[in-house]
């Protein structure tokens, strides 16, 4: 999610939408998917406001949003998640909303479902796999890609004319799945401070070690920037980090999640604290 818009914010704007009348509430839960919608896309971001606008992007990226300057990382290939998603919006007669269309593919029998008979349905089920939330996330990516639609006084989501080539399989849809979040890591946050838990890291106690140094070396550049701190690096970044421990910039740029522009910008400064912790 962009750094200007994250879970304080969500937290804060669900309270105010909560406030509101019954018919309030729906256009601006609506309002609200499209705004994370926007904060989480991967790609360029010049696209959807000049869509939104009626105009029509050219080619390639603006070079100077976010995306188009420093792409994120973990863009993996969603064809298969998007293909189980725009088929369930179709088998369910594309008028209605997503939490309903999630509740199928997870395979809920709870009353709305087999009242309307979308327990029988192929798609009925076959989402089981992932988290709700990871499927909400891919619903939103779809919306902001122009795959899908949602109906603005019902709130209902159907299909584009974008959406059938990666429905039959023609086209490729990519994009960012976040990881299901579970008890223990809700737990393991604490605010403003940017700590997390460290187990499940898969490191030993030694790297972990290595692992809040490189940490606190990234939460400092992070505060200095004014950004929070997975903008610098992921977690995955500074665990390959303590695994790989390059040595110079050549090594330190293969590790995942380092591009160019951040091997310019933070090779320097992670590589004096790998160094420094290697030094006898």
């Amino acid at each position: 999610m962009s750094a200007a818009f994250g879970g304080a914010d969500l937290s804060t704007i669900e309270f105010h939408i909560s406030q509101k009348s019954d018919s309030e509430q729906r256009v601006a839960r609506q309002q609200l998917t499209h705004m994370r919608a926007f904060a989480e896309a991967h790609g360029c971001r010049r696209r959807p406001l000049l869509a939104y606008f009626g105009e029509e992007a050219p080619p390639g990226g603006c070079g100077n949003c976010d995306n188009c300057i420093d792409p994120p990382p973990d863009v993996v290939d969603l064809s298969v998640p998007a293909q189980k998603l725009l088929s369930c919006i179709y088998r369910t007669e594309q008028r209605f909303g997503m939490n309903h269309v999630i509740d199928v593919l997870r395979g809920s029998k709870a009353e709305r479902i087999t009242r309307n008979g979308h327990h029988e349905l192929s798609t009925h089920g076959i989402g089981k796999d992932l988290d709700e939330n990871v499927w909400r996330s891919l619903g939103r990516q779809l919306l902001q890609a122009g795959l899908v639609q949602q109906d603005g006084q019902y709130g209902g989501y159907s299909l584009t004319p974008s959406a059938w080539p990666v429905l039959k399989g023609e086209e490729k849809f990519e994009g960012r799945l976040p990881r299901p979040e579970t008890k223990s890591s809700r737990s393991g946050r604490s605010g403003r401070s940017g700590r997390k838990a460290t187990k499940n890291t898969g490191l030993n106690a030694q790297e972990l070690e290595l692992f809040e140094l490189l940490r606190a070396k990234r939460k400092a550049l992070a505060d200095k920037k004014g950004v929070p701190p997975y903008v610098v690096f992921s977690d995955r970044t500074l665990i390959e980090m303590c695994q790989h421990l390059p040595q110079d910039l050549t090594a330190f740029g293969a590790i995942h999640g380092v591009g160019q522009k951040k091997l310019d910008v933070y090779g320097d400064a992670f590589l004096a604290v790998l160094n420094a912790w290697q030094s006898p």
